[in-house]
């Protein structure tokens, strides 16, 4: 509620032997206000109710400039759904300080609609191209859509073979309606090799062995083979997964596996099994 806080100085001291530091902060808090309302100006895009409906402001309230970001956020997104990318909401705060109360005024500059001209990735090596866009929500020459984006990060983010994914959104050269979108990414390798050893009185000595590779030769294809071995019992598992069998999304598992069991090595019953 403190809308004129402010540091006006800091100082930095040392103690007389030197073993300690003192920091000082001279500060200004000022008075406590409330919200007595809000209003909107510039060009509007969205309607009243929608906008209200977006607003965390609530007159009576104690002022707080958390509530005011979050209320310009909620609107650039909803205008960025509409394909406004570069649309701004400045918040102008007119202060009474007699009553002590804030009234906001957001001032909404939309800008125009954004149609997507290029998407690159910048920054792979191994993973295709196809493979990245495969996770995407939407395409070149569409129009920008604010959740697509958020959508189409967070797919990409959950890829185990990438990190430190990072967007930008910007104009083309000489067009106010197109934007190129940059995907810089950093891979990683994701493979991975296990190995186990047990025992047990059943079956003895127990070996396992597992290769899990996630992103085979930059498809997105996943394979796996593993096997584990004791003197009753031997198995091979092998599995290949398509993610985007279809383009609609449908993912396709093809699996294989042998099994050995020699129920003999047990002592329990003589007969083996084979699968």
């Amino acid at each position: 509620g403190y809308i004129h806080f402010r540091v006006n100085s800091s100082q930095v001291s040392l103690s007389p032997y030197k073993t300690d530091s003192y920091l000082t902060l001279n500060m200004t808090e000022g008075g406590m206000y409330t919200f007595s309302g809000y209003t909107f100006s510039g060009t509007r895009i969205l309607s009243a109710p929608d906008l209200d409906a977006l607003v965390s402001v609530t007159p009576g309230k104690t002022f707080s400039r958390q509530e005011v970001l979050d209320s310009c956020k909620k609107i650039t997104k909803a205008l960025g759904n509409l394909g406004y990318a570069f649309s701004e909401v400045d918040p102008i705060p007119h202060i009474d300080e007699k009553n002590h109360t804030v009234s906001i005024e957001f001032m909404i500059q939309p800008g125009h609609q954004v149609y997507i001209h290029h998407i690159r990735f910048i920054g792979n090596t191994t993973s295709d191209d196809k493979t990245l866009r495969q996770y995407l929500a939407y395409q070149e020459g569409g129009l920008y859509h604010s959740a697509a984006m958020d959508q189409s990060l967070l797919a990409l983010q959950r890829l185990s073979y990438l990190q430190n994914i990072t967007p930008h959104v910007t104009h083309v050269p000489g067009s106010v309606d197109l934007a190129n979108i940059d995907y810089h990414i950093k891979e990683r390798s994701a493979s991975s090799l296990t190995g186990s050893i047990g025992y047990s009185q059943l079956d003895k000595v127990m070996l396992g062995l597992n290769l899990s590779i996630p992103n085979v030769f930059g498809t997105g294809k996943i394979f796996s083979i593993g096997t584990q071995l004791s003197k009753p019992y031997k198995t091979l598992n092998i599995s290949y997964t398509n993610p985007f069998f279809t383009a609609s999304g449908i993912q396709q598992t093809i699996t294989a596996y042998l099994t050995r069991v020699d129920n003999g090595e047990q002592n329990l019953v003589d007969f083996s099994t084979n699968s």
